[in-house]
């Protein structure tokens, strides 16, 4: 049985909270115990990164932009934009699952940014910082899904998949909206900056890449295992976590890590970009189930596969000390 969503309050999810500790060998659940409360709730990943910030150098260097709850940490942020100035630009995002309304542009030297900075003292939202100077295609922003795979989360196991979705996007006055019909694979943008930019590029944004995924997870796990909750959770070795990443790349090939779906939505599409969606879903779900039951072991296949890439290791398929990329 694979379970791919799992929600202690939804009475129709797959499995109860108390049965992690029991879980048979053919039972996989989506959902690392604590890792919720840390990592994919807008305003947690929001306090997350802030907490990277206070305690490593490296997250200071802004492997994810600044991020702010409202209304907590409103006279906060309030300073910090202050001491930016007009020149930074900022995200207003609500944290309501009912609440449908996109991103918003808040400028809090105008009028109308200051009205909403007031709304937020009665409705839950989180500001983030706008990542400038991002990687343009054909004069337009891109950001990208990523899929990640974490097995365990305590030694840290994570695997990074090779294929993802690529998004073109109108620019910040048009609130970085979706262009509807333009959707890439994540291999087609790697053609496009190497065609571009050369190899060299591409290598640059994989190091970048596999470096703030990293980062962030290590920061998650200190975090799990440190929080006051850590020894009421199940601890579940039966229990995984396929996570989607929003991610934005500048000019300088680094990426920026804007938001975390802890359950990402893997199922079909109609829609125009269906094609090219529901394809790399596929791969994704089908390669994660080919990890979590292969019977081999997991360093094997790895070995295995670092063996028969050779040389070519470098570009598509490096080995870093946590992340790895899956896919068979």
């Amino acid at each position: 049985m694979l379970c791919l969503t799992f929600s202690v309050k939804d009475i129709t999810h797959c499995i109860s909270k108390k049965e992690l500790r029991q879980l048979s060998p053919s039972q996989k659940i989506n959902r690392i115990p604590g890792i919720q409360g840390f990592l994919w709730k807008k305003e947690a990943f929001c306090s997350t990164v802030m907490k990277g910030k206070q305690l490593s150098a490296s997250l200071r260097q802004q492997s994810v932009p600044l991020c702010f709850s409202l209304p907590e940490q409103r006279q906060q942020f309030q300073e910090v934009a202050q001491a930016f100035g007009p020149s930074a630009r900022w995200f207003l995002k609500s944290v309501s699952s009912v609440d449908r309304i996109g991103p918003k542009q808040l400028d809090i030297f105008s009028p109308e940014g200051q009205k909403d900075l007031e709304n937020s003292e009665y409705r839950r939202a989180i500001v983030q910082e706008v990542v400038l100077n991002q990687l343009k295609i054909f004069g337009q922003p891109v950001s990208l899904s990523l899929y990640v795979l974490v097995t365990s989360l305590s030694p840290l196991r994570a695997y990074l998949h090779s294929e993802g979705l690529v998004y073109h996007r109108y620019d910040y006055a048009r609130g970085f909206k979706k262009i509807s019909g333009r959707l890439w694979s994540l291999s087609q943008l790697w053609y496009f900056i190497a065609r571009n930019h050369g190899m060299e590029a591409v290598k640059k944004t994989l190091n970048n890449l596999h470096d703030v995924i990293a980062k962030l997870l290590l920061l998650a796990e200190f975090l799990v295992s440190s929080s006051s909750s850590a020894s009421s959770d199940p601890k579940c070795r039966k229990c995984f976590q396929l996570m989607e990443l929003d991610v934005i790349i500048n000019s300088s090939f680094y990426p920026f890590i804007m938001d975390i779906n802890g359950q990402p939505n893997l199922q079909e599409s109609n829609s125009q970009e269906g094609v090219t969606a529901n394809h790399i879903k596929n791969l994704v779900v089908m390669d994660a189930i080919k990890m979590l039951f292969t019977p081999r072991s997991v360093s094997r296949v790895v070995s295995e596969a670092l063996e028969e890439v050779g040389e070519e290791i470098g570009i598509m398929a490096r080995l870093f000390v946590f992340i790895i990329y899956f896919s068979f």
